[in-house]
């Protein structure tokens, strides 16, 4: 029996009613220890599914590929139904690896350029498979994303909620879609509507409530959604990052209108600086918190480096 709060995976032992329990937190180091377990029961798709999704949630997306990769190859000719989760998770982690910093470098340009290429591969496979899987679409929008191309990610992302209205990371993409589209007010509402639906969801909507009521001259209230995202989740660089972007923003804006208007006051130019430093101060600390959660970001250590 699973002890609470310790997730199990019970794999089905060939010919036979027993189970055997895997506790996915002592996996194995290397997931082709698990894809032979599976192997040698005959399991179905779902596991390997299940089994790459635990490691791909520990940090261990390499893993979760080779044991995608085991369950396609050994994936029935004539149920090939069962391999469409398998395809579009995969595509799905190429295209997150292919958003990683080492990815978008120069370095990289070519190592990103071929995960894009294998994920839509994969797609392509899974839409011979079935044209009206939801995932398909929804993967395909975040393909297209990735390739900074909103218009096309929108088609892929209402294809999707066409298919299941209720799809919370179809209504996501489509708002990220909206936003990159620069169409604050209708992405805006489609984060509440996530929000009201799933308030304790990640990614957080609050972040996406707070860039959208930034860009809609809403600092105030932009930075009162980004307080509460921080507030629900501690452990998340992106709000402190947006912070941060906030107050350097409102620092060179107060540092401007020192410029253009009280130049010739002495006592109100120190006010504004004083004011703009507060604001620099605040955004320090934001990005010093961003950085202490996650280290590796790519958008905190460019900030700090500028600073």
């Amino acid at each position: 029996m699973a002890l609470a709060g310790v997730r199990m995976i019970e794999v089905p032992i060939e010919n036979s009613d027993d189970v055997l329990e895997i506790n996915c937190s002592q996996l194995p180091e290397h997931a082709s220890e698990i894809c032979d377990i599976l192997e040698n029961e005959g399991a179905a798709q779902r596991y390997y599914q299940q089994f790459a999704l635990e490691y791909y949630k520990q940090g261990q997306a390499d893993e979760a590929i080779v044991t995608l990769k085991r369950g396609l190859a050994n994936a029935k000719s004539n149920d090939q139904t069962a391999k469409l989760p398998l395809l579009n998770l995969l595509a799905s982690i190429y295209v997150q690896k292919a958003k990683q910093p080492l990815a978008l470098s120069m370095v990289g340009s070519s190592s990103r350029d071929m995960l894009l290429t294998m994920a839509t591969a994969l797609l392509t496979e899974a839409e011979r498979i079935s044209r009206t899987e939801p995932n398909t679409f929804m993967v395909k929008g975040m393909l297209a994303m990735t390739r900074r191309l909103p218009d096309a990610a929108l088609i892929q992302f209402n294809n999707a909620l066409q298919l299941d209205g209720r799809n919370l990371a179809a209504l996501l993409g489509k708002a990220r879609a909206l936003f990159a589209k620069r169409q604050y007010q209708q992405a805006l509402h489609i984060y509440q509507q996530v929000l009201t639906q799933q308030p304790r969801g990640k990614p957080d909507a609050r972040i996406g409530i707070g860039m959208c009521l930034y860009k809609l001259g809403h600092s105030n209230d932009a930075r009162r959604a980004l307080k509460r995202a921080v507030d629900v989740d501690a452990t998340a660089a992106a709000p402190q990052i947006l912070l941060a972007v906030i107050e350097l923003n409102e620092a060179k804006r107060r540092f401007d209108l020192r410029i253009s208007r009280d130049a010739g006051d002495p006592e109100k130019t120190g006010q504004v600086m004083e004011e703009a430093g507060e604001c620099l101060r605040r955004a320090m600390g934001c990005l010093q918190r961003a950085y202490e959660l996650q280290p590796d970001n790519a958008a905190t250590l460019i900030f700090l480096a500028d600073r």
